[in-house]
């Protein structure tokens, strides 16, 4: 007799649209436009409320353990709401295009700029890439 399968069928993970996704696509576009010189590591982790909770450090192989926490994300299974932690204090939004403009003021922001044009320059200033093989946060691009 075959066993019986109670579960249903489930969406490919790269056709769900989640915050975590758009995360990653960003890491990559940073490192293609700062040719690899500052990186994004996305370091995930569960909150109390069993919701996930993304940390979005930036670093650079050139500076060792140096990182530095842009921002971080909170949102349920089910995806939406996403409150975003950053310097400016925590916002939330209610639907994924929402989470996706906040992202996008947050990215092209002057002080996100600041940030990542002086990794570039202390990490130009130290030396090459290959000094430090340090990686943080467990998924990188």
């Amino acid at each position: 007799m075959p066993a019986t399968d109670l579960w249903p069928d489930f969406q490919a993970p790269e056709a769900v649209n989640s915050p975590v996704f758009l995360l990653k696509e960003q890491a990559a576009k940073l490192k293609e436009k700062t040719k690899g010189l500052v990186l994004a590591g996305l370091r995930p982790a569960s909150a109390p409320d069993g919701s996930f909770w993304v940390g979005f450090d930036l670093y650079s192989p050139a500076l060792g353990e140096y990182t530095y926490r842009l921002f971080a994300i909170t949102y349920p299974p089910e995806f939406v709401p996403v409150t975003l932690s950053d310097a400016d204090g925590a916002r939330k939004v209610e639907t994924l295009d929402q989470f996706k403009a906040l992202l996008e003021s947050v990215l092209r922001s002057p002080r996100t700029k600041q940030v990542i044009e002086a990794i570039m320059a202390q990490a130009t200033a130290l030396g090459p890439e290959e000094s430090s093989s340090y990686t943080p946060g467990i998924l990188k691009d």
